[in-house]
């Protein structure tokens, strides 16, 4: 097995939100759309929020960041293509650490 095979295996993920502090009308048009994001985010901290991936592997961390962010909860962000790209991004980063420390 390759190392970023290991690091996907073993790797230890968690899923942070942030309030946003930009407006929802700077990433969308529809009046309504922000009308309904601004409604939900009274008690939904889902509807408009900065989202956080973080690996942990052996000591080492990578994180991802996805601004502008309009989901329903963490559920339906795991399922969105955003999830799986941002793991990637983590692995691949504490890949390239390892193969660093390795080379040192």
């Amino acid at each position: 097995m390759n190392l970023l095979d290991t690091i996907k295996k073993q790797a230890d993920i968690t899923i942070t939100i942030h309030p946003e502090d930009t407006h929802p009308r700077d990433s969308f048009e529809d009046a309504q759309d922000i009308s309904s994001i601004l409604e939900s985010l009274e008690h939904n901290p889902w509807a408009w929020c900065i989202v956080q991936v973080t690996a942990q592997w052996h000591g080492l961390t990578a994180t991802d960041y996805l601004f502008g962010c309009s989901f329903e909860n963490e559920r339906e962000f795991r399922k969105c293509g955003y999830y799986d790209d941002m793991q990637e991004n983590c692995f691949a980063d504490l890949a390239t650490q390892a193969t660093a420390i390795r080379a040192a």
